[in-house]
């Protein structure tokens, strides 16, 4: 098995121990004495393939309490050298059945480009304990649990989901809890349940959980949702305003773009107009259904007009390169002669050479 596969198996099966407890004395008995402790870990250190089976032996009924798994798994584990010492002591802390081990095997875990193995287990049994985990004080436990929810979890979980998205901390860990929800309530098999879930726990939420979770309801859409979005941008009170635009445009599809071009044309203000133009800029090119690609490269050329700074342009001209079609390529080339502008149109006709059908079928103009 692969460090990364051990890892993540550990995991599973210590947060699947959080709705089975088993849990080990929070001190070591007399028995399980420091003399002890220090000589199993000098046999783990060793990379003694004979004596490994005695060492994790030790380390599985030997050594109970919480004192020496966390020693085990947050200075011992760390230190190991071979693959097969490192993936002998996690399945030995695994079976210790000890919580204590998490901190230092999420640390250990870290870069594990598949840590998401977590979520490979497809059992309903793994649920309740990836929910619980999902508001664990850890924000490495609570990471890998929305991840893994992500991919397993249904209309069931997402109470749980919701909790662990309001636990998370601004910034990147945050960022991916809001995109598993949000995967979960758009293409999961039972997506519309779970977006009514989502709906239902954020009409139950305090006015401040309110303010936090509607950016990330509005990514899922929907005629409830517009209609809660419409009610604060049409409130006098200035925060209640700009949260309804923030979630606008946020919007997942380009439905909504007649209400953004209606909003960008009568906005007094400069900073709302920015932020409802980021987010025209973001849903004209998307790669949905809503559009065919002549109305999509319409709508970028219409926003074109709209933009009156070089950053909102070029960002434009990069996602332009979504629009896999030779007529994207010909309203793209022309900006390559604009100094300010020549490095976004370049990576955007460098992204479209990219589909080989599109280069193939185009090559002269390529």
């Amino acid at each position: 098995m692969p460090l990364c596969r051990a890892i993540a198996a550990v995991c599973l099966a210590l947060l699947s121990g959080m709705a089975l407890p088993r849990p080990l004395t929070a001190e070591p008995p007399a028995g399980a004495s420091r003399e002890v402790f220090d000589t199993v870990v000098e046999l783990i250190r060793s990379g003694d393939a004979d004596m490994r089976p005695v060492a994790m032996e030790k380390v599985r009924k030997g050594l109970q309490g919480e004192e020496f798994t966390r020693e085990l798994a947050e200075k011992v584990l760390p230190g190991l050298k071979k693959p097969e010492d490192q993936a002998a002591l996690l399945a030995a802390l695994a079976d210790r059945a000890d919580r204590a081990a998490l901190p230092g095997i999420m640390a250990l875990a870290k870069g594990q480009a598949d840590v998401g193995i977590l979520a490979e287990r497809r059992e309903a049994a793994t649920l309740p304990a990836l929910v619980a985990a999902a508001v664990d004080a850890d924000a490495a436990v609570r990471a890998a649990a929305m991840k893994a929810l992500g991919t397993l979890g249904g209309p069931a979980e997402v109470p749980g989901m919701v909790a662990g998205l309001l636990a998370a901390q601004a910034g990147p860990e945050r960022n991916d809890a809001e995109r598993a929800l949000v995967i979960v309530c758009t293409q999961n098999r039972d997506k519309e349940a779970a977006g009514a879930a989502f709906l239902a726990r954020f009409q139950a939420a305090d006015p401040a959980a309110q303010e936090a979770l509607l950016p990330t309801l509005a990514r899922v859409g929907g005629p409830a949702v517009m209609k809660i979005v419409n009610d604060l941008i049409a409130s006098p009170e200035a925060p209640q305003r700009r949260l309804g635009l923030t979630a606008l445009s946020r919007w997942p599809d380009a439905t909504v773009k007649d209400r953004l071009l209606e909003l960008i044309g009568k906005a007094t203000n400069e900073e709302e107009r920015r932020l409802l133009l980021g987010g025209l800029i973001r849903i004209a090119p998307l790669p949905d259904n809503t559009l065919d690609p002549a109305q999509k490269l319409a709508l970028v050329a219409q926003t074109m007009k709209l933009c009156t700074r070089d950053e909102e342009r070029g960002r434009l001209l990069e996602r332009a390169s979504a629009i896999r079609t030779v007529e994207t390529l010909r309203y793209v080339l022309p900006y390559v002669d604009q100094p300010a502008l020549a490095e976004s149109a370049c990576l955007s006709v460098v992204e479209l050479a990219h589909h080989q059908k599109l280069r193939d079928g185009n090559k002269d103009e390529f």
